[in-house]
């Protein structure tokens, strides 16, 4: 987990980790040079509990490069790389690696989430949309599922088999981007298991790091160019016409789209399905920010997505 001047969610997320040993092995915390009291507060954790892991760097180096160190330290056969701000809820690590036991040739298990808005106090469900039930889905299903629907992988709420992401790298290059990537290839190589059940509580905050990069909108465009040509490289060539044929590129939105559509080199990605899925996702997101609640509600439980 890295960290940086997140001292005041610190307590929480440890806490909501801690209560549910026995089902993980050690937590490694890598502070990235704080300015307020997360390393008092971390030092008290690591003193009191043996298994809680402190690295300090010297310096800042970003989020990535702090997971980087961390998962150069874990001795397990599976990752989990929450945020300093993420809250685990009982059973996430339970349900989660007995699915893993049972499947493991998957690559990792994903879960449903809860996302908490700073700016409006509300809660609301996050649904993958991958099962209705605990399952594995292989990689050609997976592709399969992704043609017809837009679907989101991260490393939030995602435990990673050690070997696959090492195969593949954290992408530090990739900055707020990285995850969507190693993940997405990690689950088209081995696939994923599915816990469709809200686990994990993501704090929504105009002030976090992957807000404030998105929002940057030459920036982020850089690092989608990035993400296209790192794509191409021979050592992902295996993966190269799965994520093409998946259309699991829809998940960069109407930024990537526009990628896409504006260099010539990255139009191979292009495809009449994935156009179709980013122009309908956006089209839904602008029509319900007019839509009445019950209306939403409907669409909802319609969609097996019920609100908070």
């Amino acid at each position: 987990m890295p960290n940086y001047n997140h001292g005041h969610y610190l307590a929480e997320v440890l806490e909501s980790m801690l209560a549910q040993l026995p089902y993980f092995d050690e937590i490694i915390v890598v502070d990235d040079a704080s300015t307020d009291n997360s390393v008092e507060i971390l030092e008290k954790y690591a003193e009191k509990y043996p298994l809680i892991t402190l690295v300090r760097n010297e310096k800042n180096l970003g989020a990535v490069p702090a997971l980087q160190k961390g998962l150069e330290r874990a001795r397990g056969s599976y990752v989990f790389l929450p945020s300093a701000d993420d809250k685990i809820l009982p059973g996430f690590f339970k349900k989660s690696t007995d699915l893993l036991k049972q499947y493991p040739e998957a690559g990792l298990c994903c879960c449903d989430s809860f996302t908490l808005s700073e700016a409006t106090g509300l809660r609301t469900v996050n649904r993958r949309g991958l099962s209705e039930t605990p399952c594995y889905i292989p990689p050609d299903r997976l592709a399969g599922i992704m043609r017809e629907k837009i679907v989101f992988l991260s490393g939030f709420g995602s435990i990673l088999k050690k070997s696959e992401l090492l195969k593949t790298g954290l992408f530090p290059e990739l900055k707020w981007s990285s995850d969507r990537i190693y993940v997405s290839m990690i689950a088209l190589r081995a696939g994923l298991c599915c816990v469709p059940e809200p686990l994990v509580v993501w704090f929504s905050t105009a002030k976090s790091y992957a807000a404030q990069g998105v929002g940057r909108r030459g920036e982020h465009e850089k690092i989608l160019e990035s993400v296209f040509e790192l794509l191409k490289q021979p050592q992902y060539s295996d993966v190269l016409e799965k994520f093409k044929k998946s259309c699991v590129l829809a998940s960069l939105h109407l930024a990537g789209l526009r990628v896409m559509a504006a260099n010539a080199r990255f139009r191979d990605y292009l495809s009449p399905n994935l156009v179709r899925l980013v122009l309908w996702d956006e089209f839904k997101n602008s029509v319900s920010g007019y839509a009445p609640e019950a209306v939403k509600k409907i669409y909802r439980g319609l969609c097996g997505r019920p609100g908070a």
